[in-house]
């Protein structure tokens, strides 16, 4: 099966954490943050208290929880930031590196071609001295 996605590049750029996406998106939402809690079998504040995630709090924002706001919302952003940060800037960063590589590579043929000159300019340099 074959899945086409409308990518908008830039939610990383513009939410660091995926909360931070899931909180804006909860919070500018046609439906009321009641509803969407409801849809999710929770009550509005324990949708916020997890959205907000404070350190220590046991009562994280889960997998289950993800998935269950993608059925409340019907908002692909989440699965679209997951890809954005773990597969497009994956790729991104890989073919910088090999980009990178090409170009020592290039430097290394540079360098080859002038030690290959230099070497030659050399060898005439000893033979007129004979």
């Amino acid at each position: 099966m074959e899945v086409k996605l409308t990518f908008l590049p830039g939610l990383t750029a513009k939410f660091e954490k995926l909360l931070d996406l899931l909180m804006a998106q909860t919070t500018n939402s046609a439906r009321p943050l009641k509803a969407i809690a409801s849809d999710m079998d929770l009550s509005p504040s324990d949708l916020s208290r997890k959205l907000r995630h404070y350190e220590g709090d046991p009562r994280a924002f889960s997998v289950e929880d993800l998935d269950r706001w993608i059925q409340a919302t019907g908002d692909l952003s989440p699965l679209y930031w997951l890809i954005e940060k773990h597969v497009v800037m994956a790729r991104d960063a890989r073919e910088e590196l090999l980009d990178r590589l090409a170009s020592r590579y290039e430097d290394l043929d540079d360098l080859a071609a002038i030690i290959k000159d230099l070497r030659g300019a050399a060898l005439k340099n000893t033979r007129r001295a004979r």
